[in-house]
């Protein structure tokens, strides 16, 4: 469920949707500069990054999301959430949730104050994620209000009754000593560490090389795989909360026939979310 990689993106607008536990929680809105359609209502296509829930930001949105949203006119807003194991499962919720209501209830006033005056179809926002965030779109489909005009699941978990399991991760284990400061810092929207930096260079492109496991310095992705392999993920995605509070987050049991259109992609060889996981 690791997809932290932070692309170079093209001019964007930026707006702080909340403020929590001392932070600025932003997104980023992606507008075709050629959209010249300035009457019309467009859709939007909502992006929650992934990263294991404890890493990534805003910024990890792949190219071929924005891009192929604005060949159909669309408007793309990609949104940062507080990341674990600072922050559960209700607080991530809560942010999605009022990114949404931002959406839906602001972006259009404060793009008209930056002079991008283009209109929003509140019909028709969609939400959409890869790993982590596929998930979390999965969820936004029977929680958020209005609900989603469509949901697009990219290699998202929808069953985390499973992850109460320990995972052995193949020629590495992950040491309790490395990973505990991560526990101890403060809340975070999941901006890039310095060691997650060091583990994927600058000026990585698709394809190269990468640092071995065993040069890998400790880091927020690392941490999701201590998580897993200590099986303790489920233990801070819940943290303190009563089970009918979190009941909300196995969208296996929570899905009903009124539940918005949905597109699920998932590799069958995926080695840290299974593909029987989205089944």
């Amino acid at each position: 469920m690791m997809s932290t990689t932070t692309y170079t993106l093209p001019s964007c607008y930026t707006f702080t949707y909340k403020q929590a536990d001392g932070l600025q929680i932003g997104l980023d809105v992606l507008i075709d500069p050629s959209l010249s359609d300035l009457s019309s209502p467009h859709p939007v296509l909502v992006f929650i990054h992934g990263g294991g829930f404890v890493t990534g930001d805003k910024k990890s949105i792949p190219p071929y999301i924005w891009q192929a949203a604005w060949e159909r006119g669309w408007i793309v807003v990609s949104i940062d959430y507080r990341m674990m194991p600072q922050a559960d499962f209700i607080d991530i919720k809560s942010d999605i949730s009022d990114a949404w209501e931002f959406i839906h209830e602001e972006l259009q006033r404060r793009l008209i104050a930056k002079r991008r005056p283009v209109k929003i179809d509140n019909r028709r926002v969609m939400i959409s994620g890869s790993s982590a965030g596929g998930s979390l779109a999965v969820i936004s489909g029977y929680v958020l209000d209005p609900p989603p005009a469509f949901v697009f699941d990219i290699y998202g978990s929808v069953n985390f009754r499973a992850w109460n399991k320990k995972v052995v991760f193949e020629g590495v284990v992950f040491k309790e000593e490395d990973y505990a400061r991560f526990f101890q810092e403060p809340p975070t929207t999941g901006t890039l560490t310095t060691g997650d930096r060091e583990n994927i260079p600058p000026d990585y492109q698709i394809g190269s090389t990468l640092p071995t496991r065993q040069e890998r310095i400790p880091s927020r992705p690392g941490l999701f795989q201590f998580l897993k392999q200590e099986a303790t993920f489920m233990k801070y995605f819940i943290g303190r909360r009563k089970e009918e509070e979190v009941s909300i987050c196995y969208p296996l049991e929570n899905m009903t026939n009124s539940y918005p259109p949905t597109a699920i992609i998932h590799g069958s060889f995926d080695s840290v979310c299974p593909f029987s996981e989205s089944e």
